[in-house]
């Protein structure tokens, strides 16, 4: 690596990426995977459910279209997953239009018409979808609880999030390994996760196709560059890193399939403790040429021109059970990356107790008295250790405490705790409990409840609260149950299915510890 490029290169590099991919104003991937997703679905309609979801994301993968920019140093990119539709960065977004995301075809009116994607094919597509059985079974939920999201007193998403998949296994064993546990087993889950986890073997050896054809005709600088990324993605992931380049291209790797399996829009990943990820692969590299390394990290993760995919949480820094600090030199090269770049995305945090060292706190004064640079977050580790070890969490696992989204500390590949599923809106609760139920915007009558004298509102808020959260919880059960049509067997490597086969998304029989 560093007979190749040099620091200030590898930083001039992840710049020029970073702009190249804020140029981008279409996002076509997650259409083209979701399109070819509906036409496999009947090729392997005899298959099991989850064997069905791992082979068409294998086919996919086999297949999806593939591109390598002249500035990555990487391969692989999360961008085909994603949709130009997310509400809250949305220029369109209104707030008194929102109603929660109820249609799960919507997502179908983010692609414009194009040469290649025409208007009837992307209906053709939406028509399809609407009659799969997670569509039918989402659109009752959603029928059933328009009083509450109509106005947003509640409202609900499909998802499995936040999580925190754990890709430390992968970096250091590397795929092959991870397919073995599989092998001998009985049961279907088993048999979906070994050949879903064989596509990220075949997503590297595409990658490295396409980068030793593009070679042939490269500057004599490209060249090197691309020979450099063919050699590592042959090796990697289908085998274990020994460096910090290799351990990088295989956490992209995998984020791209975790993310692709869930197209459209996977609902917010982590990535959990970075520093301690790939501290045991930096090997000798200097801080500088770290940072540089892992600025190509941060900007994996941002998405065309307004960064699509947000709340994803890197975090650094921390504690062990013995209260001894965790942080080490790639934590300092992180909060480089971050404060050079200063990206949009990832988030990043940090976790501090009472033993952080002063040098950390230093470093972070450039971040806090800058103005414009939005991050870092901050977390107690000695409160978070404290909390969830009252709550049952292992002392094994508590170092292990990362950031999801934005502030949910759960734990890395064990904690599965679906905590953006639901959402209450206690002002509107409010106002349907001095209203008797009645909007004050239509006049409509929403909900059935009681008029309220004043002197009683408190009381009967609360009462409605209680009422509320119920129907809301039944809701967002009800998402939960359509959405375990679609399985994740990929993911689900990464969230404790390799010790026990149960898929992520398995409303019966819980997967994660």
């Amino acid at each position: 690596m560093n007979s190749i490029l040099d620091a200030k290169k590898i930083t001039e590099m992840a710049k020029a990426l970073f702009a190249e991919k804020r140029a981008g104003m279409r996002l076509d991937g997650w259409f083209l995977a979701k399109e070819k997703e509906l036409e496999l679905d009947k090729k392997y309609s005899a298959e099991n459910e989850e064997v069905k979801k791992a082979l068409i994301l294998r086919d996919i993968v086999s297949t999806m279209p593939i591109f390598l920019s002249d500035y990555q140093l990487f391969a692989g990119t999360q961008d085909d997953a994603f949709a130009r539709s997310y509400a809250l960065i949305n220029p369109s977004f209104k707030v008194e239009e929102f109603s929660g995301y109820c249609d799960p075809t919507a997502v179908f009116s983010d692609i414009e018409p194009s040469d290649e994607i025409s208007a009837e094919r992307i209906e053709t597509a939406r028509a399809e979808f609407a009659k799969t059985e997670y569509a039918v079974k989402l659109g009752e939920v959603y029928e059933k609880a328009e009083c509450y999201t109509k106005e947003v007193i509640f409202f609900f998403e499909q998802v499995t999030g936040h999580l925190i998949p754990d890709i430390r296994f992968a970096i250091k064993h590397g795929i092959k390994e991870m397919i073995k546990k599989t092998e001998g087993k009985e049961g279907n889950g088993y048999k979906a996760f070994g050949i879903a986890l064989e596509s990220a073997v075949i997503l590297a050896n595409r990658y490295a196709d396409l980068a030793a054809e593009q070679a042939k005709t490269a500057s004599d600088e490209r060249k090197v560059q691309l020979e450099l990324m063919e050699k590592t993605l042959r090796k990697v992931p289908e085998n274990g890193a020994e460096n910090l380049f290799e351990a990088i291209q295989i956490f992209i790797i995998m984020w791209q399939i975790m993310c692709l399996e869930q197209t459209p829009n996977p609902f917010a990943f982590s990535v959990g403790n970075a520093d301690r990820i790939f501290e045991p692969y930096r090997k000798g590299l200097d801080r500088e040429t770290t940072a540089a390394l892992l600025k190509h990290f941060l900007v994996f993760f941002n998405v065309a021109d307004r960064s699509w995919a947000i709340s994803q949480n890197i975090i650094v820094s921390g504690r062990d059970l013995c209260g001894n600090d965790l942080t080490n030199e790639t934590t300092y090269a992180l909060m480089d990356a971050y404060y050079e770049m200063n990206l949009p995305q990832p988030i990043l945090s940090v976790k501090l107790h009472k033993n952080t060292p002063a040098k950390l706190y230093e470093e972070m004064g450039r971040f806090l008295f800058t103005p414009g640079v939005l991050t870092p977050s901050f977390f107690n580790d000695d409160s978070l250790f404290e909390v969830l070890s009252a709550k049952g969490v292992d002392g094994c696992d508590l170092a292990d405490i990362s950031i999801a989204g934005c502030q949910e500390p759960l734990i890395m590949g064990k904690d599965n705790g679906n905590t953006t599923n639901s959402w209450l809106n206690l002002p509107k609760i409010l106002e349907m409990t001095l209203t008797g139920g009645v909007s004050a915007i239509t006049g409509e009558k929403l909900v059935d409840v009681e008029v309220c004298k004043l002197e009683n509102v408190r009381e009967e808020f609360w009462k409605n609260v209680k009422k509320f959260v119920a129907a809301m919880g039944e809701a967002a059960n009800g998402a939960s149950a359509a959405l375990s049509t679609q399985r994740v067997p990929f993911l689900s490597c990464l969230m404790g299915g390799l010790e026990n086969g149960i898929d992520a998304r398995d409303i019966h029989a819980q997967g994660t510890k």
